[in-house]
């Protein structure tokens, strides 16, 4: 009898790029191995039908980010690194004034001029785009804000999710605390009870919960993971004035040894049993060529809006 690995065994990058070589088309897994890009990640999400923020532009350097913010009709943006991962040098904005923006994480009002020199001196330290040999570059997209009344930042809902079946949902909820960006989390299991995990025990959020339309994100999540030929994908979504938007694939999240034992068990089951259906649909005809199709495109809108 062969033992199930454990996820954090799984979650290993050589592994989890080779996988599906001979199995999976090379374009496919192509696109697979580029979704931590976000643009690649991006456009693959739309041909699958998601909602995204709107980007009003790629590519571009931090001040000619600003400035498209500053002089725009639309006023609320959000201007992050384009090689950038989790939170850092994120800005959430709204212009207030000409040359003036309230930043939403610090719930202050702050120049242009502070906003570049400070964020830019974070960017340099964070060494963000180093790896790739594209500094300095940035994107603009919409901002998403939970409500119109409700201008803080949005939940994040990262599902763990296994070709269909959703195992575990993290619920993040993000926020500036002595100047510095800080996190609450909630773990949640498939039926969105609270359950516990082993990570981040000691950033709960005890009194956070389900969003009331919590229905609309795990269908919109199962659809796409069904779509992601991979046996693993975390899937982040947001619920924002009541429509799910579509936010970032990881197919290697973080420290994921640090589940606990129960957890990390039952996630590497749950690969193992995606891993099945998914040789078995692929070897038995069951994908359909549109789906295909659909990564062609997201392989090509989403090289176009990317240097490497």
């Amino acid at each position: 009898m062969h033992s199930v690995p454990l996820f954090d065994h799984i979650m290993v990058p050589e592994q989890v790029r080779r996988w599906g070589k001979g199995l999976i088309p090379e374009q496919v897994r192509k696109v697979i191995g580029q979704l931590d890009k976000k643009p690649v990640g991006r456009a693959l999400a739309e041909s699958f039908g998601l909602k995204v923020p709107r980007l009003y532009q790629m590519n571009i350097g931090l001040f000619d980010a600003l400035a498209l913010a500053n002089s725009h009709t639309d006023t609320e943006f959000v201007v992050k690194p384009v090689h950038g991962k989790n939170s850092w040098c994120v800005l959430l904005l709204r212009r207030t004034d000409h040359g003036v923006f309230f930043d939403v994480m610090a719930q202050r009002e702050r120049s242009i001029e502070e906003l570049c020199t400070e964020t830019y001196k974070s960017y340099v330290k964070r060494r963000i785009g180093v790896a790739s040999n594209t500094v300095n570059l940035w994107m603009v997209e919409q901002l998403l804000i939970p409500s119109p009344e409700s201008f803080v930042p949005i939940d994040d809902f990262k599902f763990y999710a296994f070709y269909g079946e959703v195992a575990l949902i993290l619920h993040k909820r993000n926020f500036f605390v002595d100047g510095k960006w800080s996190s609450l989390y909630r773990w949640y299991d498939s039926s969105w009870n609270p359950i516990g995990t082993g990570k981040y025990d000691d950033k709960l959020g005890l009194e956070m919960r389900p969003p009331a339309n919590s229905d609309s994100l795990m269908q919109a999540a199962v659809s796409t993971s069904l779509k992601l030929l991979a046996p693993f994908s975390r899937i982040d979504l947001y619920l924002s004035c009541g429509a799910v938007y579509f936010g970032e694939f990881t197919m290697l999240p973080g420290n994921p040894r640090g589940f606990d034992d129960e957890t990390n068990s039952r996630l590497g089951l749950c690969w193992t049993s995606a891993e099945d259906r998914l040789i078995q649909d692929v070897k038995g005809g069951a994908i359909p060529v549109e789906l295909y199709e659909c990564y062609e495109k997201g392989l090509v809108d989403g090289w176009r809006n990317l240097r490497v």
